[in-house]
């Protein structure tokens, strides 16, 4: 008797060009990005504890995720097109990308220390690691990541991981000695409000007058929400699974991308364990004062009475080695639920294509959801809030849809990289041609 093999076993899936699945979960990720967003802005003094548990636990969905699915990608599309482009072209184009989204990540900086932190003057507010310029950055660290082995990226992310704090604490430190002021009680000798971060306070007004303070300027600046340590390790490890998910593409089987799901889960869960294994102690404002953190989430959250938490899991604090390695296994299994309903099992509904709608078009929502914040501040209640909050996430859409479909998208943030990529490209075309008809040349007047 013959066997058969089960239609789920030979499913091909060569006719896949691009993975669904990265764009939706980009897409939900920047719905939440605005829904936290939002919430701290317009709940009211009732309502606002809301924002702070929302935020704290949401932050999967935060800039680990986009620096996370933005290195996977690029790793994912530089072992496609090895074998298409020359080395020199593809390195170009990604270095050419990355800066180009830095620069956009820069005007964000400048714009958005004017409007939040007007107390920081000239230079200081020209410089921030937040999530764009992070992630251009991502995508130039990804390509040279690909030189190295996978244990080789593996023990630099683990090193990188591991030294991060130490490293911050000390430069704090180093800095605040430098100035005769007594670390452990700085914010009480300084008389700041204690809700002040190091890096503001250290970086914002402050003479770069020495090698210490230049450096932390430039390693976590005055606006730290994404600085290279040790963001930069999930380049480093989440580019392992950008070579996996791209040799699965490559088989265009089920097998293979059942092989790849079950890896994604199985790493993702074991990153999240140990996260929470290592970072399951409580930390208050006390004692993460001096750290690039959002901590004063665990204060806004004890603001009613039905609430109270004793302080808030280390695994849950930026900066922190567990931090980071519970944000990637939650990256991973989030990107493994969606996987398998979008790209295994080509599910597909009207709330799944929106997503990947609104995915397509994250770097111009993230950069436009700020511009009503000012419409209700601190004035609506959770019936309203949600209500409104929930409008806006759909009006943001609707506006993105008019803008690309009848405007083009000319002029979003999308569209501005795209062409100076293009511009980049016919530069580059035009050099070679210049190169090529030189040597053509020189060989035929080999004395000029």
């Amino acid at each position: 008797m013959k066997e058969t093999i089960p239609k789920e076993e030979i499913r091909d899936y060569s006719s896949i060009k691009r993975i669904q699945s990265i764009d939706l979960v980009k897409g939900l990720a920047i719905i939440l990005i605005v829904l936290c967003h939002t919430s701290g802005h317009w709940f009211d003094s009732d309502w606002i504890f809301l924002h702070g548990i929302l935020y704290m636990w949401l932050d999967v969905f935060g800039p680990s995720l986009f620096i996370f699915l933005s290195s996977l990608s690029v790793v994912f599309s530089l072992t496609k097109k090895k074998s298409k482009l020359p080395q020199s072209v593809i390195r170009n184009r990604i270095i050419s990308r990355g800066l180009l989204i830095m620069l956009v990540g820069s005007l964000y900086t400048i714009a958005s220390n004017m409007i939040f932190l007007p107390g920081l003057t000239f230079p200081f507010n020209l410089w921030g690691w937040n999530i764009l310029v992070f992630i251009g950055a991502s995508q130039i660290f990804a390509y040279y990541a690909l030189k190295i082995s996978q244990p080789g990226r593996i023990f630099i992310g683990f090193i990188i991981l591991t030294f991060s704090p130490q490293l911050n604490i000390i430069f704090t430190e180093l800095i605040l000695l430098e100035r005769g002021i007594d670390p452990a009680i700085w914010w009480i000798q300084m008389g700041v409000d204690p809700m002040t971060t190091a890096p503001q306070l250290i970086t914002a007004n402050a003479d770069l007058n020495s090698f210490a303070s230049i450096v932390y300027f430039l390693l976590y600046s005055p606006t730290p929400h994404a600085p290279p340590f040790p963001w930069i390790s999930i380049c480093f490890i989440s580019s392992i699974w950008g070579e996996w998910l791209a040799e699965a593409m490559q088989k265009s089987t089920a097998k293979a991308y059942k092989n790849f799901l079950k890896r994604i889960i199985e790493w993702g869960f074991f990153f999240v364990l140990i996260g929470i294994f290592f970072g399951y102690e409580l930390m208050n404002v006390e004692s993460a004062r001096v750290e690039y953190i959002n901590i004063p989430l665990w204060e806004i959250a004890n603001q009613q009475p039905i609430t109270y938490f004793p302080g808030v899991f280390r695994f849950l604090i930026h900066g922190q080695a567990s931090n980071t390695i519970y944000l990637m296994g939650m990256a991973l299994l989030i990107l493994a639920i969606f996987f398998y309903l979008v790209d295994i099992k080509r599910s597909s509904n009207n709330f799944f294509i929106m997503l990947i709608y609104y995915g397509k078009t994250s770097l111009s929502l993230f950069l436009i959801h700020y511009l009503c914040f000012f419409l209700f501040p601190a004035s609506l209640n959770i019936i309203w809030g949600v209500f409104l909050i929930l409008g806006y996430v759909a009006l943001l859409g609707f506006t993105m849809y008019l803008w690309i479909e009848f405007g083009n998208g000319v002029g979003s943030p999308e569209w501005i990289i795209i062409q100076m990529g293009r511009i980049g490209t016919r530069v580059e075309d035009k050099s070679k041609e210049a190169i090529e008809k030189y040597k053509i040349e020189h060989k035929k007047n080999p004395n000029e």
